[in-house]
């Protein structure tokens, strides 16, 4: 399968995003939607 050629992503992306990655929905999202979703967390929890 094609997939399963892919490397893990889910821990580069929480350490991309830090604090802003408090669940998983937000880590998965981030990683489909990297600027949309940086952005957007950053208003949802308030950081600057």
């Amino acid at each position: 399968r094609p997939a399963d050629l892919l490397q893990p992503e889910i821990g580069d992306a929480k350490k991309k995003l830090g604090d802003l990655g408090r669940s998983d929905e937000d880590v998965l999202a981030y990683i489909l939607y990297p600027a949309t979703m940086e952005k957007f967390l950053k208003a949802k929890y308030g950081i600057a």
